[in-house]
């Protein structure tokens, strides 16, 4: 999160890298475990709301502007690729605190 914030729009930073209890539900439901239909409605949701969020490409950092030479206008720097990144790093984090659920299930970390 704190390398998505300083490559990214700060709220995309927060939006992407906190989606890793969300990763569950598709798994939930590929390994056929019973899953409340709000909760597949709302990861759907969340799928939707987390596409347009890295395809808006007019969300830009203030610093990402670069001024063309000899012209009054600017580009942006996107950050389509980084938000990518961001969003596949829920991915060691899911696997993380799912390890961690198992091990607090046996008993491991009494």
């Amino acid at each position: 999160m704190i390398w998505g914030t300083c490559h990214t729009v700060q709220s995309h930073a927060y939006a992407l890298s906190n989606l890793h209890g969300v990763i569950i539900i598709p798994i939930m439901v590929i390994m056929r475990k019973n899953v409340h239909n709000y909760e597949k409605l709302g990861c759907l949701a969340i799928l939707g709301a987390s596409s347009i969020l890295i395809l808006d490409r007019f969300s830009l950092r203030a610093d990402s502007l670069q001024e063309i030479p000899g012209k009054n206008l600017f580009k942006y720097t996107p950050t389509f690729a980084i938000d990518l990144y961001v969003l596949m790093s829920n991915i060691p984090a899911f696997l993380f605190f799912s390890f961690n659920r198992s091990l607090l299930r046996k008993g491991f970390m009494k």
